[in-house]
């Protein structure tokens, strides 16, 4: 869970790479039971391997400059934590490919803390401000950043492994709820992906946004979106294993031109439908009463005639 990155970014070249604002995890045993009370750390606020007093670990000693490895934004720098070692690679656009050889990753217990939550689940919530333009967030494993045009997620520390992308998505929406979305087509996405265990996948979800008026019957008005959605999943290799591509959820979103306006209407009471309700049987009464009454003169009419011999 600690090592999952949210990322967002659009057509407009704006990148919002790991978003920890508003956004919140919580590790999941296995079998989906939580951990932790929520908000888990980012990688690289990890536990002491035990043992490592401040004698044994030169890290902790008083006025430790620890070494950036080469990736120095200044001359002078420090990078005395594993999390600010692998943020200066990170500026640099580098992936940091051995993070055992990196002592302040060794003293922090990079590698055995990856080791610890492995074969756990995240549960991922919270809220992402996005421009109003294409672009796709995704939740994809290992730290990310930009080289160029490029966006790249570093997943050196997982070689070997295999990533299960299985989920559910309980709700998503795109702004505020407003009354009756339950029963629409187009609103908030509820959906339960199947498990598909040691399978190696991408999924996609690609959204149509439409922006939406609703209007109530004070006349307050709700500016919100409903959306539209298409998922698609798809089997791919590790990428840790060479070649491959990155496995994740990823949902692209697109803009409608298209705008729709609703309004709120007052609902019909009991007592309305009844007065209707007797109007109708009132009415269909009266017709029947007419037409009834028509016949019945016709007929007088024709049995007259008749009698008097008029009617040949």
């Amino acid at each position: 869970c600690s090592w999952l990155s949210i990322d967002a970014m659009d057509i407009s070249g704006e990148v919002q790479l790991e978003v920890d604002h508003d956004v919140y995890k919580r590790r999941l045993s296995p079998d989906g039971t939580p951990l932790d009370e929520g908000g888990c750390p980012r990688a690289g606020w990890l536990k002491p391997v035990p043992g490592n007093d401040s004698e044994a670990d030169p890290t902790k000693a008083p006025g430790y400059c620890g070494s950036c490895y080469g990736s120095e934004s200044r001359a002078g720098q420090c990078c005395n934590t594993c999390a600010e070692v692998r943020d200066a690679y990170r500026t640099k656009g580098w992936a940091l490919l051995d993070v055992e050889k990196v002592e302040q990753c060794h003293h922090e217990g990079y590698k055995e803390e990856i080791d610890e939550q492995k074969g756990e689940g995240c549960h991922v919530w919270g809220e992402l401000q996005i421009n109003k333009v294409a672009g796709n967030f995704h939740i994809a494993p290992g730290r990310s950043y930009q080289q160029g045009n490029m966006h790249i997620h570093d997943l050196s520390p997982f070689a070997g492994q295999a990533f299960d992308f299985s989920h559910t998505i309980h709700k998503l929406a795109f702004g505020r709820e407003y009354p009756g979305t339950r029963g629409q087509a187009l609103s908030t996405f509820c959906l339960s992906v199947g498990t598909r265990r040691e399978r190696m996948g991408l999924y996609q979800y690609f959204l149509k946004v439409v922006p939406t008026s609703y209007s109530d019957l004070r006349n307050n008005t709700i500016y919100t979106n409903q959306f539209s959605v298409t998922e698609h999943f798809r089997e791919t290799a590790s990428p840790t294993a060479g070649g491959g591509q990155l496995p994740g959820v990823f949902l692209f979103y697109d803009l409608s031109p298209i705008k729709a306006s609703l309004e709120g209407r007052a609902r019909l009471s009991f007592l309305s439908f009844l007065t209707s309700l007797c109007a109708i049987i009132g009415g269909v009464f009266t017709v029947s009463g007419i037409i009834d009454a028509t016949v019945y003169h016709g007929q007088q009419a024709i049995k007259k005639k008749l009698d008097l011999g008029k009617l040949h």
